[in-house]
């Protein structure tokens, strides 16, 4: 999708619902934006998604975005719980503005928050869960905070989970924060080539 401007609007009691029968499933406000700004929006609602092992190869689900693709997204709000439950030889990235931003040429995510529940459940081969992102490819995040709940519930033999990135490979974090800094978790869930700027932390 090719959107601009929000206007300060809301969008309230968005419920999305999903059981997908492609190898591929990218679930939010908008399943996917490419070479986009979207600014200026807020959101709540929920995500839902189960499916079995049949189908699914990828799931990525955000509030503001499932997939975002050399976009960016400013000035962003998202309180809406997101619910990933599946099984099967697949990788799931949920965040709580977009489930994977993938930069090239390179693209950003500003002035967001998110807070919500963000739950992956049953038994997959990756998890990527992210506070604002779940998975980052070289993208960068500024002034962004996270004020939710992270649930990576799901078996998985590689779960990487983050207050800000659940997977960050390069890109640049800069003044952003995880708040429900009690649990311990760090702003990444791994990171490669990635730069951790001035001013971020977890507080509790």
């Amino acid at each position: 999708v090719r959107f601009d401007d929000g206007g300060g609007h809301k969008i309230t009691g968005m419920k999305v619902t999903a059981c997908n029968d492609s190898s591929l499933a990218m679930v939010g406000l908008f399943g996917v934006i490419g070479g986009s700004t979207v600014k200026n929006l807020y959101v709540s609602g929920s995500v839902i998604i189960a499916t079995g092992p049949r189908y699914l190869e990828y799931i990525s689900a955000g509030g503001i975005a499932g997939w975002s693709g050399q976009s960016t997204i400013v000035n962003c709000s998202s309180d809406v719980d997101i619910s990933v439950s599946c099984s099967g030889r697949l990788a799931v990235a949920v965040g709580g503005i977009a489930g994977l931003s993938d930069a090239n040429p390179p693209a950003s995510i500003l002035n967001c928050y998110a807070t919500g529940d963000l739950l992956i459940g049953g038994a997959i081969n990756y998890l990527e869960l992210g506070g604002i992102a779940g998975e980052v490819n070289g993208d960068d995040l500024r002034n962004c905070y996270f004020a939710g709940t992270l649930r990576p519930e799901a078996t998985s033999p590689r779960s990487y989970t983050g207050g800000i990135g659940g997977k960050v490979t390069d890109g640049i974090l800069s003044n952003c924060y995880y708040l429900p800094g009690e649990d311990g978790r760090p702003l990444t869930g791994t990171s490669t080539g990635a730069t951790v700027a001035e001013g971020c932390g977890t507080f509790s």
